[in-house]
């Protein structure tokens, strides 16, 4: 299976974790940090974890559990094909997937939804997060 475009590996340091934090970092800034003010960790089953804070500084997104003291909002994805909802920018989406329990939220459902704003900035920066041609 591919994600990413790229094989996964079933290891905490995936190469498909490694692209999409890199491809996350590469939008984080403080203008996100200042609309957003939120932290997120996000639990990938096979993959492993990471975080994004959109609440301190200037942002920051690296693999592994967040290292500060409170996260607003947990997302834990069962199928790691559903990491293709951060790049929606349509927060039905998320909510559907929510409502489906295809994904858990803990926290707040409205700060979960806020993350299409990272998918705004992804969009405009013409960064993709997944390959057009992931095998399912």
């Amino acid at each position: 299976m591919q994600y990413l475009g790229i094989k996964s590996t079933h290891n905490s340091t995936s190469p498909v974790l490694q692209l999409l934090v890199q491809r996350l970092k590469s939008v984080v800034n403080e203008e996100l940090v200042r609309q957003i003010k939120t932290t997120y960790q996000f639990n990938i089953a096979t993959l492993g974890q990471f975080y994004l804070d959109l609440k301190n500084d200037h942002g920051s997104c690296d693999i592994g559990p967040y290292p500060l003291s409170s996260i607003d909002v947990t997302i834990t994805l069962s199928n790691p094909e559903d990491l293709r909802l951060l790049s929606t920018t349509d927060s039905n989406e998320l909510v559907q997937a929510y409502l489906s329990q295809r994904i858990t939220i803990d926290g707040s459902l409205q700060d979960a939804m806020n993350l299409k704003y990272v998918a705004d900035a992804l969009r405009r920066d013409n960064i993709l997060l997944f390959s057009p041609t992931i095998s399912k």
